[in-house]
């Protein structure tokens, strides 16, 4: 504790000093101007202004300043004013210690020892908006001033507690939306907050209870992160703070505007991100680490030599020594990253050959080596998860060199580079993607429809609506957004409207990467047809790209079509009876279930066909059932459809 901490009897007294600077000594938002112009040079002592206790009820006379240290110093614009004396005063019956805190003198005292002109923190506050560090700030004016500056973390420090004690009113708003926007926003910090220096691994983090729902109160969260802040000036480093707020699943909770926010209760749901080691992600790491150790015993002594004194290992002895030791820093989860990095680089990657798996390494030194499986499931539909990791590796050098290759403005812009199910994709289409323009509806569709297998894959029915379609829901088409839904939506987990408005967009730091990772997303798992996947890179389609010998495709082979075979009859039944349900659903007393089959897939469908069709499975046919609540709805329905219509379609009564 400083010296004005061990003056407390007990941190209970400290805690009470810190709450009530905390509530009391407020800086306002708007400060006045003659507080600003207020010369830092003529004030050599810095005594409390309180001369009561306001904690007791009595409010009793507090005892004579007592002096903390004549060593302090004003760090302002101009320089560094020396050989400040700073006070204290202790209450005689509670024991709390008032200290020095008057921003009316346009000073914000850290911690006695370092106190800032109130200039200099708006100075630093305008710079950090501008995305320009304090460190380089204080650089700046030691250069300017020539003089020597405290250290920046405790410059950095002072400037969050006085951040901390700003009363900010946080009126912030969308000018298209106000107070209450219509998508969804990323959540956020309100504060540029360095909680701890102290680097937090997220596997390290305790799991929450299994009753937790993700639910915190988000003033209680937010006012503990401003005590912290300010018991800063209060603890030096060195002293445990009992004021620290680790980060935890069960404590901390996001910022939302109060105009924005329903109440102060929110949720914060990163605990359901948490991985399991029997994840897919999980396995597929463990079957990388045993792959790369059968092909280091591959290997010959001059490649694992070198590979040890990459990760900084003995690299005397035999070819078996050098590989034994490789696994064993392998098991070291501090260093394990960095070894994965340097074997995976170095080695013989697997590729497919002629179907099977097999050794093949570059003879061209500028050609990077083709990967396998490890590779290809980074950008697997299946394998995405809601979490950073997904998208936050390092590619592989021929990835990086095919992304380079499709992004290159040089190139022709109208060359083909995948085709989707609503059309192929060129290379203009990837420069709006990935080179931070406005991305093309087009390309946009492509990043949907893999956005729909995603979701799919985690066992969730999804519609996305086309981008070019809701266009015209807008003036001055003005057009019905029913029109274009599917006849089972209202069945569907999730329904996303992609509505966009001129000029209104969502930043995040990390966009540019993103993009490009999408680029990836869409360049490995689509193909060009009969030209196959010539963009992923573990393929043997890329080789050519890769090498520089790739002849650019401008139109796709025109092929024969072959008949389109129509739906089968019991599909197309079902249809109708499904448009006949939804237009005559007044008519209904109760709820009606439509047919599972309409919420699979189409290879779920295909597979219940041929099930139903083929091996006459008869619990096949519990997909086409529609489901009604009233048997006098059943009824009406049956009459309707199959008597009068002759659809050959089911019914049941739900009971």
């Amino acid at each position: 504790m400083t010296q004005e901490g061990s003056s407390c009897e007990d941190n209970a007294a400290v805690e009470r000093s810190i709450r009530y600077i905390f509530k009391e000594k407020k800086i306002p938002q708007s400060l006045p101007e003659d507080v600003m112009s207020q010369k830092m040079d003529l004030q050599k002592q810095l005594i409390p202004f309180e001369a009561l206790c306001q904690v007791c009820p009595d409010h009793p006379k507090l005892d004579e300043a007592v002096l903390i240290t004549n060593k302090a110093r004003i760090v302002s614009m101009m320089g560094i004013v020396e050989n400040v004396s700073t006070y204290h005063r202790l209450c005689p019956q509670c024991h709390m210690v008032y200290r020095y805190q008057e921003w009316t003198d346009g000073l914000h005292n850290f911690d006695n020892h370092i106190v800032l002109s109130l200039e200099l923190c708006l100075f630093l506050r305008e710079h950090l908006q501008n995305h320009v560090s304090v460190s380089r700030v204080i650089d700046s004016l030691e250069g300017l001033r020539r003089v020597k500056f405290p250290s920046r973390d405790t410059i950095f420090h002072a400037y969050c507690h006085f951040e901390a004690l700003t009363d900010t009113d946080y009126m912030y708003s969308c000018i298209n939306c106000g107070f209450h926007p219509c998508g969804s926003y990323g959540l956020t910090q309100k504060r540029s907050v360095q909680l701890s220096s102290q680097v937090i691994i997220v596997s390290d983090l305790k799991a929450p209870p299994e009753d937790f729902n993700g639910e915190h109160d988000i003033e209680v969260f937010w006012n503990s992160i401003h005590l912290e802040m300010i018991s800063r000036g209060f603890f030096p480093s060195s002293v445990k703070n009992p004021f620290s707020v680790p980060p935890s699943y069960t404590h901390w909770a996001p910022w939302i505007g109060s105009e924005t926010r329903k109440s102060d209760i929110v949720l914060n749901t990163e605990f359901k991100k948490v991985r399991r080691s029997t994840s897919h992600e999980a396995q597929l790491s463990s079957v990388t680490e045993d792959r790369l150790f059968d092909e280091l015993t591959k290997q010959k002594v001059g490649v694992v030599r070198k590979l040890c004194k990459a990760c900084n290992i003995d690299s005397n002895g035999s070819r078996f020594d050098l590989i034994t030791r490789l696994r064993e820093k392998m098991k070291s989860r501090q260093t394990y990253d960095k070894v994965f990095q340097s074997i995976w680089g170095a080695s013989e990657p697997l590729v497919p050959v002629d179907g099977k798996k097999g050794n093949r390494r570059s003879t061209d030194a500028t050609l990077p080596d083709l990967c396998g499986p490890p590779c290809k499931a980074l950008t697997k539909p299946e394998n995405i998860l809601a979490s950073r990791s997904s998208w936050s590796f390092v590619p592989h050098p021929g990835q990086q060199q095919l992304l380079n290759y499709v992004l290159d403005i040089s190139r022709p812009k109208d060359e083909l580079i995948v085709e989707t199910s609503t059309g192929c994709l060129t290379r203009a289409d990837f420069w709006t993607l990935g080179l931070n323009e406005q991305m093309e509806s087009t390309i946009g569709n492509g990043c949907f429809e893999l956005i729909t297998k995603i979701v799919q894959s985690k066992g969730i029915s999804i519609y996305i609506e086309n981008l070019y379609v809701t266009r015209t829901w807008l003036a001055p088409y003005d057009c019905d957004p029913l029109q274009s839904f599917p006849t089972d939506a209202q069945w569907m987990d999730i329904i996303v409207l992609p509505l966009w408005t001129p000029g209104h967009f969502q930043l995040c730091s990390d966009m540019p990467y993103l993009r490009k990772w999408w680029c990836l997303m869409l360049m490995e798992n689509f193909d060009l047809k009969s030209y196959g996947k010539l963009f992923a890179h573990w393929r043997e389609d890329a080789k050519a790209v890769l090498q520089g010998q790739h002849v650019p495709i401008f139109r796709l082979k025109k092929r024969k079509l072959p008949e389109v075979s129509q739906e089968p009859a019991v599909v197309q039944d079902l249809h109708t009876a499904v448009q006949w349900v939804v237009q005559n659903k007044a008519l209904f007393h109760g709820h009606v279930t439509m047919p599972k089959y309409l919420s699979l897939n189409k290879e779920g469908q295909q597979r219940v066909l041929r099930d139903m069709l083929e091996e006459e499975d008869t619990e096949a046919k519990d997909f086409f059932f529609f489901v009604f609540q009233c048997a006098e709805d059943m009824e009406h329905f049956l009459k309707a459809c199959v008597d009068e219509q002759g659809l050959r379609v089911n019914a049941m009564f739900d009971i």
